[in-house]
């Protein structure tokens, strides 16, 4: 079977499909996520967010730009 975690392996597959491959290629477990590097990013995907916003938070938002 395919081993996400062989690097060697990964880049073989992708020099005998022309770079051509779909799904997982390589992935390094060993090394932190984007998402865990970004400080202050949430666990909540941005799609499940409240982006509402009160009046008094929408007129400072204004303000900054007049």
């Amino acid at each position: 079977g395919y081993d996400p975690s062989n690097r060697m392996m990964a880049m073989q597959t992708l020099m005998e499909n022309n770079g051509l491959v779909t799904g997982l290629i390589y992935q390094n477990t060993a090394q932190p996520s984007y998402q865990e590097l970004v400080k202050g990013y949430s666990e909540k995907p941005l799609v499940q967010a409240d982006l509402n916003m009160d009046q008094k938070m929408f007129d400072e938002l204004v303000a900054e730009f007049m």
